[in-house]
């Protein structure tokens, strides 16, 4: 019983995998006076950002982008650097 259910677990994943192959969510979101760390578009591939000098996020949660099944950067909020006080 629990072979074939370690089985099936692995079926579903591989064939998650290959459903997700070609996903591709468009170019990687540029935002101004901020910096993303890869070009890459492909499903899973997770953007992070880096204010430029001088600048600092608003939301230090968000400064990271992925790419997602729906072909689609999330979260959606736009990454905004400002000027530290």
């Amino acid at each position: 019983m629990a072979r074939s259910f370690h089985y099936e677990i692995a079926f579903i994943i591989s064939s998650l995998h290959s459903l997700s192959k070609g996903i591709e969510c468009g170019p990687v979101p540029q935002y101004p006076r901020a910096t993303a760390n890869t070009e890459s578009v492909d499903f899973g591939t997770q953007v992070s950002y880096t204010c430029h000098k001088g600048f600092q996020t608003i939301d230090r949660n968000l400064v990271t982008k992925t790419c997602k099944t729906s072909g689609s950067w999330e979260p959606s909020d736009m990454i905004e650097c400002q000027g530290k006080l």
